[in-house]
């Protein structure tokens, strides 16, 4: 498999997305990393704020999603199976709308989802597997999809390559049975991106952009964009109603009050002592374990933490958290209950030692986190989030925050979700993790974050009145990238080091070259 560099030096203008809304600042977080240090509870409300208006965009397009949701619902008076598809936060919504719908929908055994990398990579992203449209083909057939099956696309930015991959195929043996959903303005993607043209222009795949605006925390499409395509994917897969998308968007903006945004801030504040003091936090959960497992798990590659360790993997680095599931006893058995289905692993070469049951060396069973203790360098803490009589309850040594309940299981997860995105951001801004509103810490592990991390850098060194061709910075990222470890601000690293050689830079390029 061609590496992300390789892809990225071959074609960079096919990845050079800076002119997205989803890549880009959002006026109204600029600063959001200093203000969270001098006031929390500020920062966490220009959250407040950002999650509301991404919310409000869908009630504008609200026609075009009912008509979304009539096309799937043709799936089930067909008895077709339904799939869905995405890679890294996309990915684990597909997992996560299947997992609830096995539990909460008539039809859940028809509903299939699939990501680029298979099951392993709800823990652990499988770099560059989503710079390869025919991956995503291939995953797409060997998932069984047959001419007739219905399949639902998401990908934030309305580019990504093995999403298209998969598109493009169920397109062909299923025309007019395909729903492609991102979060950027389709007439920037359909001018800019021939890949992504290809799939708007084409008659046979519905699409819809369920957004046009920045991320709370700039490219960190984690946050925002899966919110809404995960409220939109719950809905087109609703086959009885009894409210309207209005209805769930209004009930969930009711609850995402300024207060209960607030109420995460002593959470938060403990949280970051704990990893200051080198210490570590296990996540506890069974009610919400598949939206708590995401969260944390997608703080590894937004701002280069440790990943969850594996038991297989010699010399993998504690993670400073992890999650387990109360009442499992062994790795198979919290990861099926997870999912609620077995696992589905690939196999294939390109994985090289992720394939097979790599998955089942992370344990978040019960006896995981028994052994987990035993052998952490420094004393750890329980942190349960669980739904109770009393509502959904977060609970640590320090904090106990409970939240009224919403009126349905996947209101619930949304609303725990953003939440813990607002706190798990927040949180890193707290540890150093990010700067203003940008992801200093960003891991170049794909094409598009490659070029992410070359525009965060060259915005840094315009800020200095540095100028310099995307391709240095490219070599010199790629360099620093080899010699420096994995938790270090990549973006900054790279920033200090062209600083400090402004003065001749003609010979410190030859040097990297």
């Amino acid at each position: 498999m061609q590496s992300a560099w390789d892809i990225y030096f071959n074609h960079p203008e096919k990845f050079d997305l800076g002119f997205l809304p989803t890549e880009q600042s959002h006026p109204k977080s600029i600063g959001l990393a200093e203000v969270a240090r001098q006031n929390l509870e500020q920062a966490f409300s220009m959250f407040r704020d950002i999650d509301h208006d991404a919310l409000d965009y869908l009630l504008e397009i609200e026609s075009n999603i009912d008509y979304l949701r009539g096309v799937v619902q043709k799936a089930f008076v067909e008895n077709k199976k339904v799939f869905l598809c995405g890679c890294g936060a996309t990915g684990r919504l597909s997992l996560f709308l299947e997992s609830w719908s096995k539990e909460h929908l008539p039809e859940g055994e028809s509903i299939l989802s699939f990501m680029a990398g298979g099951d392993y990579a709800l823990v652990r992203s499988v770099e560059g597997m989503e710079d390869h449209p025919g991956l995503g083909a291939r995953h797409l057939l060997e998932m069984g999809y047959q001419a007739g099956d219905y399949l639902i696309s998401f990908t934030e930015g309305g580019e990504t390559p093995y999403v298209i991959g998969a598109t493009e195929k169920a397109a062909e043996l299923s025309p007019g049975k395909v729903i492609f959903l991102f979060c950027n303005p389709a007439d920037l993607l359909e001018e800019n991106i021939d890949r992504s043209a290809s799939v708007l222009q084409n008659k046979e795949i519905h699409s819809l952009s369920l957004g046009k605006s920045p991320m709370a925390l700039s490219g960190s499409t984690r946050l925002q964009a899966t919110t809404v395509l995960t409220l939109v994917g719950a809905y087109l897969l609703q086959r009885e109603l009894k409210q309207k998308l209005a209805d769930w968007i209004g009930e969930l903006k009711s609850s995402l009050t300024e207060a209960n945004y607030k109420k995460m801030v002593p959470l938060t504040r403990e949280e970051s002592e704990i990893y200051q003091r080198n210490e570590f936090v296990n996540y506890i959960s069974g009610s919400f374990s598949l939206t708590v497992l995401t969260d944390t798990t997608e703080r590894s590659p937004t701002f280069s933490l440790t990943s969850f360790e594996n038991s297989r993997f010699e010399g993998d680095e504690f993670s400073w958290c992890y999650l387990f599931v109360p009442g499992t006893h062994s790795a198979k058995l919290a990861w099926e209950t997870i999912l609620r289905r077995p696992v589905r692993a690939l196999d294939w070469p390109e994985l090289e030692y992720r394939r097979g049951e790599a998955y089942l060396g992370f344990d978040m069973s019960e006896e995981g986190m028994i052994s987990r203790k035993e052998n952490l360098p420094s004393k750890s803490y329980d942190l349960r989030i669980e739904l109770s009589a009393q509502g959904i309850e977060l609970t640590s040594p320090k904090t106990k925050i409970s939240f009224q309940g919403l009126s349905s299981n996947l209101l619930n997860n949304l609303f725990l979700k953003v939440l813990l995105n607002a706190h798990s951001t927040l949180l890193m801004t707290l540890m150093g993790r990010a700067k203003s509103n940008v992801m200093t810490y960003v891991r170049p592990s794909n094409a598009k974050l490659i070029d992410r991390s070359i525009r965060y850098i060259n915005y840094l060194l315009l800020q200095e009145s540095i100028s310099l061709e995307k391709g240095d910075i490219a070599k010199i990222l790629k360099a620093v990238l080899k010699k420096e470890a994995s938790e270090q601000a990549l973006v900054i690293r790279t920033f200090d080091i062209i600083l400090q050689n402004r003065d001749h830079l003609p010979e410190f390029l030859q040097q990297v070259d």
